[in-house]
């Protein structure tokens, strides 16, 4: 992350704010102190992690979407553990890993772990002259949080280059050149050959580690599933500003410029236009070639240390669309980070502003991987407003994300201090923040498993002048476009792996005269006129926003609370529908706010009535606490229509669990469902079978839980799945894509994907 103070306005140009009236008096309901604790979730949804990490091997480039291996796909829900946090005690860091898993999530990005500025110990040996050593004793604590993740369930996303200082006994020449702007070498490796060295180097020594816990190197451990060349660091928006004349840097000028003269005569650009790099145009041109030429040089050298996984460059595209061509044209993924303070997405019209999920969708390419490596809604708003309604957005993202094909949203940070429960409310510290991670168990299951994602692709294309020429690239398509649609941005009709998508400018006001959208699977309804949100899905369903003392309604529940502003979701934790459920979810969640070192949170009062497919006979409803443990539970009566009422003023938390004598079906998750124009992905050779008319889950599943007896597909089918997983590599690794297909033949001789993998084999050939 990087520290500026423009970056919140950015996230949130003109957002309404609201005062506390807005969400009603602020004794209208109870106030929590610190309802989350470090160590322990209200509820365990480890269960939707396959254990360990690297079952179906790697994930692997290429595509619209991240998949692993054996051809099954994959999608992230993330958090980010940083700094001192990583270098805790070694069982704070089992604890540690223990609870996200239990929050829901899958990957956790490990970051700051060698910014030496501010990050003692961390993962450089600072005791020489040179930063170019490893503190073995800092990494043994990141190797041993690898393996606990890795038991758990969750992936990796690794940082290569975050906040190392380089020392003048590392052999750069121009040092005391760089020294003067930036003392980690940011835009300055994108031209400076020592520095590209040093960073290989470090790669090296990192990849080639040999975990002692895990008895793998880093490069050939499955559960790292992504890495990260370098973060927050461009030279394509302000970046290149350092090489000009007037900032005291002659030889780095020198160089820069001849880089550009030469490209600008290769290339017939203006050899002046193209030196101004404060300006839209040639320059533009230039500085995102020359990031893609640094980002394919550094991938290279990666691919040749055994390397499979993908690789993203950098994840900082504010700026024109020029800011995500190097990593569009040259990386496996594009990447973004988002932060917003004030303000509601909740009323937030797309027609005139844009939210958090809005601006960090300027940097989706369409037919690429889209990361989101950092989003957070701060404790400290605008214009001294804080934003109490932050509930919401976890919320908002988890839909957003899964409706539109995200990869992998990230929030900043789960944790950056060291382990055990925390002094206070860390302003970028998520693990006890009652709205954010309050609602993070919700968010994990519509993210991972429930919010199907858009059949339809948007593709707003931009043309040269568009992407060069321009300061600001227009939003208004993208905004009104993203909660209909999957949509993304195309370069110049570049549209990798899409098929039949449909083109549209990106001036377009798809919302015309509209207060409200719903998106094209029904599942999410946003009203920005009344400022509520709604997500109906059959075994999971939310009610948010500003609707305290009338309902809204879902196809099984009700909502009416008397809090103004509540964040409300039902989910099923069994793979039945909410409608023949026998264990649910429920959150209910209000304002948060951070209060000296606590962090405060609002009770909802009013209830929930949930309509049961058939009369339970039997119905109770237990509180869930925070700090793990469970309350009294209570009886619940059953009207004749098989409906049960919840009254969530009777409880002093914000988690129930509500179980059913309804039949029991497993918790136990499939693979994602995700719906779209495109062959159909390869799966296992084996897969259980659904309950009839429910979604299958996120990958992962309990082996503890007692699951259907899976049916084998028919030959045909089994190597119709082969043959895709084998086509996942004829660009990236050939040698394995003959290695594949050659089985297909052996395994399937009278196929016809026998037949196609002869083909391919004879392309390869």
């Amino acid at each position: 992350m990087r520290l500026i103070g423009w970056i919140l306005p950015l996230a949130c140009l003109t957002c309404q704010l609201f005062s506390a009236e807005d969400y009603g008096p602020a004794d209208a309901s109870p106030w929590l102190d610190n309802a989350l604790v470090w160590d322990k979730s209200p509820v365990d949804l480890s269960f939707l992690n396959e254990k360990p990490a690297g079952k179906h091997g790697f994930v692997v480039p290429g595509g619209e979407h991240f998949r692993f291996e054996d051809g099954t796909p994959v999608k992230f829900w993330g958090c980010t553990v940083a700094a001192s946090a990583l270098f805790a005690e070694k069982d704070q860091l089992t604890a540690m890993a223990k609870r996200i898993a239990a929050m829901g999530f899958n990957l956790v990005r490990i970051h700051h772990h060698d910014s030496m500025s501010w990050v003692k110990p961390n993962i450089i040996d600072d005791t020489k002259d040179n930063t170019r050593d490893l503190n073995m004793a800092a990494l043994d604590k990141i190797d041993w949080f690898i393996h606990c993740l890795k038991e758990e369930g969750v992936y990796i996303y690794y940082d290569l280059h975050n906040g190392r200082q380089f020392k003048s006994g590392d052999g750069i020449k121009l040092f005391d050149e760089m020294t003067k702007r930036s003392k980690n070498g940011a835009s300055y490796c994108y031209i400076d050959e020592d520095i590209q060295k040093l960073m290989q180097e470090h790669s090296e020594k990192t990849l080639t580690h040999v975990n002692p816990y895990t008895k793998l190197s880093y490069a050939k451990d499955p559960a790292i599933a992504i890495y990260l060349l370098t973060n927050e660091n461009d030279v394509a928006n302000n970046g290149g500003n350092r090489f000009l004349a007037d900032k005291g840097v002659p030889q780095y000028n020198k160089i820069f410029n001849a880089l550009a003269t030469a490209y600008a005569k290769e290339n017939s650009l203006d050899a002046g236009a193209v030196l101004k790099t404060w300006e839209p145009g040639d320059s533009k041109v230039f500085l995102a070639h020359q990031e893609g030429v640094f980002f394919e040089k550094m991938i290279k050298h990666l691919r040749g240390l055994g390397v499979k996984t993908p690789v993203i460059g950098t994840n900082w595209a504010y700026g024109g669309l020029f800011c995500v061509v190097g990593m569009t044209k040259s990386t496996d993924g594009t990447d973004q980070h988002g932060y917003e303070g004030g303000g509601s997405y909740l009323v937030m019209d797309p027609q005139k502003d844009s939210s958090l999920m809005m601006t960090v969708a300027k940097a989706r390419v369409a037919g690429k991987p889209f990361l989101i490596s950092e989003w957070n809604i701060v404790f400290e708003g605008r214009g001294g407003k804080s934003p109490v309604h932050r509930a919401s957005y976890t919320i908002g993202m988890a839909a957003m994300g899964a409706h539109q094909g995200w990869d992998a949203p990230i929030i900043y940070n789960y944790r950056q201090t060291g382990g055990g429960q925390p002094s206070r409310q860390n302003e970028y510290e998520t693990m006890i923040d009652t709205a954010l991670m309050g609602a993070m168990p919700a968010g994990a299951i519509l993210f991972r498993r429930d919010v199907t994602e858009s059949p339809t692709t948007t593709v707003l294309l931009a043309d040269r002048k568009q992407i060069y020429f321009e300061k600001a690239t227009p939003m208004v398509a993208m905004r009104t476009s993203i909660e209909q649609t999957k949509t993304g941005f195309a370069l110049e009709k570049e549209l990798p792996g899409l098929k039949n998508p449909k083109t549209e400018p990106l001036d377009k006001n798809f919302l015309e005269g509209k207060t409200s959208v719903t998106s094209d699977t029904g599942e999410i309804m946003r009203d920005w006129g009344k400022g509520v949100q709604t997500i109906d899905t059959p075994r999971s369903q939310v009610a948010q926003g500003f609707y305290g003392g009338s309902t809204l309604k879902t196809k099984d529940v009700t909502f009416a609370p008397k809090t103004a502003f509540s964040v409300l979701a039902v989910n099923s934790l069994t793979n039945a529908p909410i409608a023949s459920a026998s264990s649910l979810l429920i959150t209910a969640l209000s304002q948060a706010d951070r209060q000296n070192t606590q962090c405060k949170s609002q009770l909802v009062t009013g209830g929930i009535t949930i309509k049961f497919a058939k009369k339970p006979a039997k119905a109770k409803i237990t509180p869930l606490m925070g700090n793990g443990t469970k309350g009294d539970p209570q009886d619940l009566a059953a009207g004749d229509d098989g409906s049960v009422t919840v009254d969530l003023g009777a409880f002093k938390t914000h988690w129930l669990l509500l179980e059913t004598d309804l039949p029991a079906v497993s918790a136990s998750p499939d693979k994602p469902k995700i719906i779209e124009v495109k062959p159909e992905p390869a799966k296992p050779d084996v897969k259980p079978q659904p309950p009839p008319a429910t979604k299958p889950a996120a990958n992962g599943s309990d082996p503890k839980a007692v699951t259907p007896t899976p049916a084998a597909d028919d030959p045909e089918t089994v190597a119709k799945r082969k043959l895709s997983a084998a086509k996942i590599y004829i660009t990236t690794d050939p040698a394995k894509a003959k290695e594949l297909l050659r089985k297909v033949i052996t395994d399937f001789p009278d196929t016809q994907a026998a037949k196609d993998a002869r083909q391919e084999l004879n392309k390869l050939n």
